[in-house]
């Protein structure tokens, strides 16, 4: 569950080179505020967006407000330095 990842920014900076050409990112979560144990997904994909990523598919799961986003990593020579991250507001 994505809302339990302590430094998003930090992960998913990371990650993005280490993905395979043509690699995706699956982020399951529920459609809660963080502080009900979910993630809102304007606020997931805006913390992406804010790496790089571009959100490819969005699929609500049914039976419960939990939701599977996918997102295209930033090719390596267009990701933001880390400091040029601006955090999203919450």
């Amino acid at each position: 569950m994505y809302h339990e990842i302590t430094q998003p920014y930090g992960l998913f900076y990371n990650l993005a080179p280490a993905l395979k050409s043509g690699g995706r990112v699956g982020v399951v979560d529920a459609s809660a505020p963080t502080a009900e144990h979910g993630t809102p997904p304007n606020l997931l994909r805006c913390e992406l967006a804010a790496v790089g990523y571009r959100q490819i598919g969005f699929h609500p799961l049914s039976g419960s407000d939990a939701y599977l986003a996918i997102f295209a990593p930033p090719p390596d020579d267009s990701r933001p330095r880390p400091d040029a991250i601006t955090a999203c507001p919450q």
